[in-house]
């Protein structure tokens, strides 16, 4: 597990636990596929890629899937290019990519006191830890999860999500929280005159973010069970979240089929035609992920 932030509690966490946490994830992934996401991370979270605030993000014009109740949140950002506005999501679903079929991403994570408390809050209020149980770390843990996600996926759900939300800014439509964008989903087929666009990327938007926090959810629930901490409180709280036990039979998943359906999420053969057809075009799209200061800098020389 990489960190190249200040937070001293965070880094004397790692010290602490480091090698259990190698371990878990490597029980988890085994050694090879857990060995590739060290070699991403080590090319991807370069030390400008960690941020106590959003504020100290610097992204220029890139579009980030920002899905957050506020500016504490700790949080997972990847930033997709601003090619990202050429392409074009048709009624049916298929992304038009006549412009060009090239993305190219970044990722970075905030990480800050107030973020640790939310998570704990949620996720292990009232359960039986110690006051020396490494809160920071396993917050920490679920952010580093959705890197993973990102670092394995050859489509990443986030950028998935990104193309989708740059439709939505197109159309005029602006969300901040899941809870606005679910909202907003069942009454935006009526607007627009009449057309349904608006409602199938919310619903899509949805799913795919909702999909990305559920596995980083559960292999933070799996970490816990590695390393020999109240595994089972922590899933039952999980489940309080309408989007864990959505995905309960993923849940219920040995380590190696619920890996082969993280890497390989975007072959699935499920879902709409609308869905299909989205999975189908962005399977053509060609990808790239830089490490925040490449990215920035060939964002910026669009620019002059």
């Amino acid at each position: 597990m990489i960190y190249k932030g200040n937070n001293k509690r965070l880094l004397k966490d790692i010290e602490k636990y480091g090698e259990d946490i190698v371990s878990a994830y490597e029980e988890i992934f085994g050694k090879e596929l857990y060995s590739k996401v060290c070699k991403v991370a080590d090319k991807l979270l370069v030390k400008e890629a960690f941020a106590e605030s959003l504020s100290e993000v610097r992204l220029n014009n890139a579009e980030t899937t920002l899905i957050a109740e506020s500016k504490e949140d700790n949080m997972f950002l990847s930033p997709t290019s601003s090619d990202v506005y050429k392409m074009n999501i048709r009624e049916d679903g298929a992304i038009d990519c006549d412009s060009t079929n090239i993305l190219s991403t970044s990722c970075c994570i905030i990480f800050n006191d107030p973020g640790v408390g939310k998570h704990a809050e949620i996720y292990y209020k009232n359960l039986d830890y110690c006051k020396e149980f490494p809160f920071h770390l396993f917050s920490y843990a679920h952010e580093y999860n959705h890197f993973i996600n990102y670092a394995l996926q050859e489509k990443p759900l986030i950028t998935a999500g990104s193309i989708a939300i740059s439709q939505l800014n197109k159309l005029n439509y602006k969300i901040d929280t899941i809870d606005e964008m679910a909202a907003r989903a069942s009454i935006s087929s009526i607007l627009k005159n009449g057309s349904r666009l608006p409602a199938k990327l919310f619903n899509l938007v949805i799913y795919l973010l909702a999909l990305d926090e559920f596995l980083a959810l559960e292999l933070e629930g799996r970490i816990l069970r590695e390393i020999g901490f109240d595994y089972k409180s922590f899933v039952k709280k999980c489940l309080e979240q309408e989007l864990y036990s959505y995905y309960y039979e993923l849940h219920r998943a040995s380590n190696k089929d619920l890996i082969r359906y993280l890497v390989n999420w975007h072959n699935s053969q499920d879902g709409s035609k609308f869905y299909k057809n989205f999975l189908r075009s962005l399977n053509k799209i060609d990808i790239r992920k830089n490490d925040i200061n490449t990215f920035i800098k060939e964002e910026m020389n669009k620019d002059s």
